[in-house]
């Protein structure tokens, strides 16, 4: 007998994935002995390293620094 299928929503999905990932997040803290929070922030670091996007995130950051440094200052008398 076939079994019904189950409406799956995307956001039931995502929960889940999210759920597996702080799981194995937790049991590498856990191995390591080191904060969750440690453990946590350099895996989302290594992931947008892997993306490249913190390449165009120092673009944006050098670049608003470049720009304060050419605003004229006020002169005092």
């Amino acid at each position: 007998m076939a079994r019904p299928k189950k409406n799956v929503e995307p956001r039931d999905a995502s929960l889940r994935v999210s759920r597996r990932m702080r799981d194995k997040l937790k049991a590498a803290a856990a191995v390591m002995g080191r904060p969750l929070y440690e453990v946590t922030n350099e895996a989302i670091n290594n992931y947008l390293d892997n993306m490249h996007l913190t390449d165009q995130l120092d673009r944006w950051r050098g670049n608003n620094k470049e720009e304060a440094s050419e605003t004229p200052k006020s002169k005092t008398a």
